[in-house]
């Protein structure tokens, strides 16, 4: 993004604005649904000191020399290529409803141009969709019980959980929560990371945007997103998504406020 956009966007920041403590138990959190997930996400732009004549403003996020900003049509862009300012800001993220819209919009507009969620109808659908998934960022990590359910992540074969703990270990992660270790090796290895590495990654406002989009690009949602203005096209994403249509008017609803914030 330019110097001049990055500015305005710190300008919009409110005051005391924060990042919730993820995990906190919510009485009404319902465990994911194992059966449905398993996905996951990539590194955002690395951050490179603003210059001297830049009147000291912080640090602002900008895009790597491997992420050259593409040149063509303006509001089209394919997986892998970033574009030069971000369509999802912190304004948007913000009059969304989301959990650390400043903390969490870098990471957002890097990981949608990495995996092609580009245009204002894809990102729409996906914000809608992790949106519903994870509070609007503010869940993380699975909150443990265990439940009766998650005492049955231990030993699910179809999870991969072979190994004493690992239902633990491996509960879901990330804004649209992969889980078991099965899920995490593959996750671990497309997004270049150990195992080791990913639980704590996946917390965070990068790993959790990354692994969504990851996920998202890899389950073939970008092609169900460009047709899903009906409500019926809609509910066959998020049958994609999450199986079923759990939350399925809440997604819809957001789905609409992210296409008018957008513009």
């Amino acid at each position: 993004m330019t110097f001049w956009s990055s500015l305005i966007n710190l300008f919009n920041r409110q005051p005391g604005e924060t990042g919730a403590v993820l995990g906190v138990p919510a009485a009404n959190k319902t465990a994911p649904d194992v059966n449905q997930i398993g996905r996951n996400v990539n590194s955002q732009p690395a951050k490179s000191p603003v210059s001297s004549a830049d009147v000291n403003p912080p640090p602002i996020p900008v895009l790597t020399a491997a992420e050259t900003p593409m040149q063509p049509v303006p509001g089209l862009y394919t997986p892998g290529q970033a574009a030069t300012d971000p369509l999802i800001t912190s304004p948007v993220l913000r009059a969304l409803g989301w959990t650390d819209p400043v903390g969490y919009a870098p990471a957002m507009d890097a990981a949608c141009a990495r995996y092609g969620i580009t245009g204002r109808q894809r990102m729409a659908c996906f914000l809608a969709q992790v949106g519903h998934e994870s509070l609007k960022g503010f869940y993380t990590k699975e909150v443990w019980g265990p439940t009766k359910a998650q005492a049955g992540y231990e030993g699910r074969i179809d999870l991969g959980n072979t190994q004493p703990g690992d239902g633990s270990r491996f509960r879901g992660r990330g804004l649209i929560q992969v889980t078991g270790r099965a899920n995490y090796t593959k996750a671990a290895k497309a997004l270049g990371k150990t195992l080791d590495e990913l639980p704590a990654w996946l917390e965070g406002r990068e790993g959790a945007v990354t692994s969504a989009a990851w996920w998202w690009e890899q389950a073939g949602c970008n092609a169900l997103a460009d047709k899903a203005t009906s409500r019926i096209a809609f509910d066959s994403l998020t049958r994609r998504i999450n199986g079923g249509l759990n939350g399925g008017e809440e997604r819809w609803k957001l789905y609409q406020a992210a296409l008018k914030a957008l513009g």
